[in-house]
């Protein structure tokens, strides 16, 4: 079994099992899988706050906003008032998923951040808005040794009776959302609740504390989003997870099994509770798990990004790369295999091929910090290129 198959389900960039039905585990199954005498659930976080307006935000309404009204209808103030030829003042970063408020102050945010921060303005103008939960090719990331699947979501800004959600053109509706107009069209699209929104929300910040190692705080947020929305199985997998992670082996498996009940064939289940089992000695039953998992997903997510690394450890430079390229075509909005490459071309002495892939790497790194450790190599290429 690879070494990185613990699956989060997540919305850091783009939510979570993609291609999920919608079901839910039996309310009386859902009850029996939380344990709360395991941690020291301190979350107190007030969900109200998720959509709060703060009086920053309100001055902005005022003085952003009301002043357009006089030639625009709202939701067109409104967009044209938090973006320049649709691109949004709003910074992206998915380290952190940031309430309404957060994202507004920080002017950074992932989709769920926009989303949140849209909405909260939108319903201040009395606007109505529509939630939409978008399907996007699997996009993964890796934190140690958990996967993370992400998810996308965007948000509709007045009446949604319209010919195409994309053409933000029309003025009784205007799609906002990260993804550029020409990549978002003709993606296959469900309208979903706030309480939907809300539960990811939360399984986010749950995933985000799991990755630093908050368990305690991690479990919080993942019971509170099974709460906000029972239909939401994202959240019940990073209970499972979380479990794990805090060496509850017998009640992450519970976990993976209630879910397993409902969605039979999901991948993420089915590897989330192959490594479970395994991590309890059970290494024929959970082959079986595994023989399942390569059935419908023949070759794991990260498979020839990690034969890559190895070529790169070993010295041998263009099978790398050619592996690289094999990981990119099925990851290709992954910055580390663009970092990879970049790597891989520089060995190999092309330094032309190196910049454009750390150039790609900047542009799709998730956070600042990525952004700005990649431009520095960039720089340092480009001083190499000229001497």
């Amino acid at each position: 079994m690879p070494k990185y198959r613990v699956i989060l389900a997540v919305l850091f960039a783009l939510s979570g099992c993609s291609g999920q039905p919608v079901t839910e585990v039996k309310p009386a199954t859902m009850e029996r899988l939380f344990h709360d005498d395991l941690f020291a659930v301190t979350n107190d976080f007030p969900v109200a706050e998720i959509f709060s307006v703060n009086a920053a935000m309100k001055d902005f309404l005022d003085k952003e906003i009301t002043p357009q009204l006089r030639r625009k209808n709202e939701p067109r103030a409104l967009y044209d008032a938090i973006s320049k030829k649709g691109r949004f003042w709003l910074e992206y970063d998915a380290k952190r998923t940031r309430t309404a408020s957060e994202a507004f102050e920080s002017r950074q945010g992932n989709c769920m951040s926009l989303v949140i921060m849209t909405s909260a303005l939108a319903k201040s103008l009395g606007l109505e808005v529509h939630y939409q939960k978008v399907w996007i090719e699997d996009l993964w990331s890796r934190e140690q040794d958990t996967l993370i699947l992400v998810g996308h979501v965007n948000i509709i800004l007045g009446d949604r009776r319209w010919k195409d959600p994309y053409t933000r053109a029309i003025e009784s509706s205007i799609v906002v959302d990260f993804l550029p107009l020409e990549e978002a069209r003709g993606l296959r699209s469900m309208e979903i609740g706030e309480a939907t929104i809300v539960a990811m929300f939360l399984n986010n910040r749950a995933a985000e504390e799991l990755t630093v190692g908050r368990l305690d705080a991690a479990y919080g947020f993942a019971r509170r989003s099974t709460q906000a929305d029972p239909t939401f199985l994202g959240a019940i997998n990073t209970l499972g997870v979380i479990y794990r992670r805090h060496g509850n082996l017998p009640e992450a498996e519970a976990v993976f099994r209630a879910l397993l009940d409902s969605t039979p064939d999901n991948t993420l289940v089915l590897a989330n509770l192959a490594v479970t089992l395994k991590d309890q000695g059970r290494i024929e039953e959970s082959g079986r798990f595994a023989q399942r998992l390569k059935e419908l997903e023949p070759v794991a997510p990260f498979h020839f990004l990690d034969l890559a690394h190895a070529a790169m450890a070993r010295g041998e430079f263009a099978t790398a790369r050619d592996l690289f390229k094999r990981e990119l075509d099925r990851n290709p909005g992954n910055h580390e295999v663009h970092f990879g490459l970049a790597r891989a071309y520089l060995e190999l002495g092309d330094l032309e091929a190196a910049r454009n892939h750390l150039r790609e790497a900047a542009k799709t790194s998730v956070s600042r910090e990525d952004q700005e450790r990649y431009s520095n190599k960039l720089e340092r290429l480009r001083v190499m290129s000229v001497r």
